[in-house]
């Protein structure tokens, strides 16, 4: 980034992205993000998130012979998420660096050095569905009564996120970010009580933290995959990314993502002569999903999916 960009960052007077053209905002992201001391540093985020993901599901509830597993109870995603927060917040404490936010500061507070007060704070979405999309409250993208959605007396809208998505309980898609307050919109109807993003924000302002924790990730969130391919994978043995993966590990294909959905089907058919066409053109539409190179280069040199 440039100088000038990191004045408008410390000052903070601004939205960052307001005066730019859209094309530009994926690199201000990963520039805001390189400047962070948390987001900077992908191993240890994906390492705190994936220990404390992995507590929470590991919790009890209650004592003795009145102790339920939290993994035994259907709660809503918000409820997971709010569990999730402290856990995680507790995990990040331990490095003395974090603590959780009280009031009107955000989720996650830094104790360290920052070019302004609250710069490096940041914001937790957590999401419990398909499909990939965030969610807050209403009051997100509500103004005030003077029409203003961010004021001295409410919570920062603007800001850094960290963003997880879930589906059962496996996460599927760890994202961070830059997010100003006018990125929100609320439900249209007038009664509804959620806030979703512009669609522009899941390409130019989250930007994925791919690793491991996707080998676990059910088939079903991947792009494209409905029910009935996401059926088809599932009675084909293939449940999870990783499954899918350590396929293509046994077959020794070799995948490349410039390849069309027609070269690939024959590609696939050619391995495997003997699979159903409904498992061939399902296994085609996950392979087919934007993200699944990048995962492909990150984890299929991973011994585990080759056992």
């Amino acid at each position: 980034m440039t100088s000038n960009s990191q004045e408008r960052v410390s000052a903070a007077v601004e939205p960052l992205f307001v005066g730019s053209p859209c094309a530009d905002w994926t690199a201000t992201t990963r520039g805001l993000i390189q400047q962070h001391p948390l987001f900077s540093r992908p191993e240890e985020l994906l390492g705190a998130v994936g220990e404390a993901w992995q507590v929470l599901w590991k919790t009890t509830i209650g004592l003795g012979e009145l102790s339920v597993p939290l993994a035994e109870l259907d709660l809503p995603a918000q409820v997971i998420g709010e569990f999730f927060e402290t856990l995680l917040a507790k995990k990040l404490g331990l490095l003395q660096m974090w603590r959780r936010g009280e009031g009107r500061e955000k989720d996650l507070v830094y104790l360290g050095a920052a070019p302004r007060p609250g710069l490096f704070d940041f914001e937790l979405k957590v999401s419990g569905q398909e499909g990939g999309k965030i969610f807050g409250n209403r009051s997100y993208a509500q103004p005030n009564a003077q029409g203003d959605i961010d004021s001295p007396g409410r919570k920062d809208r603007s800001g850094y996120y960290l963003t997880i998505n879930f589906l059962e309980k496996a996460i599927y898609q760890i994202r961070v970010g830059w997010l100003d307050a006018r990125d929100w919109q609320p439900q249209a109807s007038a009664t509804g009580q959620m806030a979703s993003l512009k669609p522009y924000v899941y390409e130019h302002k989250l930007v994925p933290m791919h690793g491991h924790y996707r080998l676990e990730a059910s088939v079903r969130c991947l792009g494209g995959v409905g029910p009935k391919a996401g059926q088809a994978l599932e009675q084909g043995g293939l449940r999870t990314i990783g499954d899918v993966l350590a396929l293509l590990g046994r077959i020794e294909m070799v995948f490349d993502s410039r390849q069309s959905r027609v070269g690939l089907r024959k590609s696939l058919k050619s391995a495997m002569p003997d699979a159903d066409a409904s498992f061939l053109k399902a296994l085609v539409t996950a392979l087919s999903f934007p993200e699944m190179a990048q995962d492909a280069t990150l984890l299929l040199a991973s011994p585990s999916i080759r056992d």
